[in-house]
């Protein structure tokens, strides 16, 4: 099992090279605070800008029941048992990568959609209790790809096309003891859906990425747990 240095490897430590006390920072939403109307409630002046992709790693919902991103492909249980029906086994979570041109790249690798927020140093402290720093969640900064979406594609509800803009550093919350795939709670699985829900008609969020990656582990409305996970498949 990663430690939460091994975990957070290759990116910017808490403190290196960290915003001045005044300066907004960026920060990247993978898990319930999709939801704008969550963010809202903890953190009132964050604003959200819009989608943006994080190459290299997958997302899961971990061991304790929360959604989690993991550098490369996602990890196998270490449990010596097997998964339980509502538990997907593990496999690599990638779906096509697109060009800016909205092409496919040559190569297909794990990825992550987030939400981007801008967080005043007073939300961004806010949010470090709410993500349980240092316990549960541990503070790293990553490079991730802003995605200026096509408007009508978009409202059309149509697979939406990418415009890549420049990387930008953002900061984003990862469980480091927590990496293997697990059962997520049945209170979170109704917040992932509304975070799901918004991030969609407001932003694009991808479908088939929702469908690939998110349905594995996050029964949509409607779904009963046991569809969880059935085939374990990403496809």
């Amino acid at each position: 099992m990663s430690s939460p240095k091994s975990a957070a490897e290759g990116v910017t430590g808490d403190r290196e090279a960290q915003q001045t006390t005044t300066t907004p920072t960026l920060y990247f939403a993978y898990g319930s605070n999709l939801s704008p109307t969550q963010m809202q409630s903890r953190c009132p002046g964050s604003i959200p800008l819009g989608l943006a992709r994080l190459r290299g790693w997958s997302w899961l919902i971990n061991a304790r029941g929360y959604a989690n991103i993991v550098r490369g492909p996602a990890p196998s249980s270490s449990s010596p048992t097997s998964p339980s029906p509502a538990t997907p086994a593990p496999t690599t979570t990638t779906v096509p990568g697109k060009s800016p041109s909205g092409g496919e790249d040559a190569t297909d690798e794990p990825l992550v959609y987030g939400l981007l927020y801008r967080l005043a140093p007073r939300d961004e402290a806010t949010l470090d209790v709410c993500e349980g720093v240092p316990w549960a969640y541990q503070r790293a900064f990553v490079d991730v790809t802003p995605l200026l979406l096509e408007e009508e594609e978009k409202e059309n509800g149509r697979p939406m096309s990418e415009t890549a803009a420049a990387p930008v550093r953002a900061l984003v919350y990862v469980d480091g003891a927590n990496v293997t795939p697990g059962r997520a709670r049945d209170e979170y699985v109704g917040r992932m859906n509304r975070g799901i829900r918004e991030a969609g008609e407001r932003w694009g969020l991808d479908a088939a990425y929702v469908e690939a990656v998110m349905r594995r582990f996050i029964p949509g409305d409607g779904q009963t747990a046991e569809k969880r996970g059935k085939g374990g498949g990403v496809g």
